[in-house]
């Protein structure tokens, strides 16, 4: 009966991981019709922005359940090498935006990088989520 189950689970993860590259890819595509909304009047160019956005959004994508499988494996380098991968295709499109605006009024700065800090703090508390619950499923399968 167990080996059913982790064969469902298996094939449903799949599926899973289609989805969450899909929402992320969504979100992506969000982010590029707010900037080219609101910060290309700041010298933002959004082409550059874009594609620095959608070629980031997939390795962020899966550095997600890599970095947490890591983790549950304790494979510290897997971990060093998905967390580094995380955070730089996280932040990637955030630094274009400070780097490569022209002249960004302090409020647009301190709600673009309050906008950033809040995305990462949500992503880190969603992924040590992930974590608890795969390292509690691994903990009953045992």
């Amino acid at each position: 009966m167990k080996t059913k189950v982790f064969a469902f689970l298996r094939a449903a993860s799949k599926y899973l991981l289609a989805g969450w590259i899909v929402g992320v890819l969504g979100f992506t595509i969000a982010r590029i019709v707010v900037v080219w909304g609101f910060l290309q009047k700041y010298g933002v160019n959004v082409y550059g922005f874009a594609v620095i956005d959608l070629v980031t959004a997939i390795p962020y994508a899966l550095s997600i359940p890599l970095l947490v499988k890591a983790v549950c494996n304790r494979n510290i380098r897997r971990v060093q090498l998905w967390a580094t991968v995380w955070v730089a295709t996280f932040v990637a499109p955030y630094v274009y935006v400070f780097i490569f605006a022209g002249n960004l009024p302090a409020i647009v700065i301190i709600v673009v990088a309050s906008y950033c800090t809040l995305m990462f703090a949500l992503a880190a508390r969603r992924l040590q989520k992930k974590v608890t619950v795969v390292h509690s499923q691994s903990q009953e399968g045992t």
